[in-house]
């Protein structure tokens, strides 16, 4: 059975609103200034509304992760242009890692030597309760492709 798991990030959909509010802000400065000040609230409101909605999209579109699983594979999507997939086959070793910023991670070892991360810390899953799960799917997927 397929899991699906996404969090929204808040931090990465502020990085969107702000990236929506810039140009806004940006456009005021070529306003005349009595305009600017005599409609200062409803120029505000507008821009806060705008950036909303368009950070929204922003966020979906390119910072919004998933990870999806099941037995055989898993992948990771970032918004709707990048996805990788991978074959829980493909992997032999797990460890627990952290990244620069320290945030955990699930790191798997694949067996012509490269190694993939889970962020699993992004999806704010605790990362010694799923390494289990993970390492399960590892041997279910090592006996599956042993058997044939």
């Amino acid at each position: 059975m397929e899991q699906v798991v996404q969090r929204v990030g808040y931090t990465s959909l502020l990085k969107a609103c702000f990236i929506a509010f810039a140009p806004q802000l940006a456009l005021l400065f070529f306003a005349p200034s009595e305009f600017v000040l005599q409609y200062r609230f409803l120029i505000v409101a507008v821009n806060v509304v705008v950036s909303g909605s368009l950070g929204w999209v922003l966020y979906k579109r390119y910072f919004h992760l998933v990870f999806t699983y099941d037995d055989e594979k898993f992948s990771i999507r970032k918004g709707t242009v990048e996805e990788r997939s991978y074959n829980w086959a493909d992997f032999e070793k797990l460890t627990v890692a952290t990244s620069d910023y320290g945030a955990f991670a699930i790191r798997l070892y694949a067996k012509d030597g490269g190694k993939v991360d889970i962020p699993v810390e992004k999806f704010r899953i605790d990362p010694f309760h799923f390494r289990p799960e993970v390492k399960r799917l590892l041997e279910s997927s090592a006996s599956q492709a042993s058997m044939r």
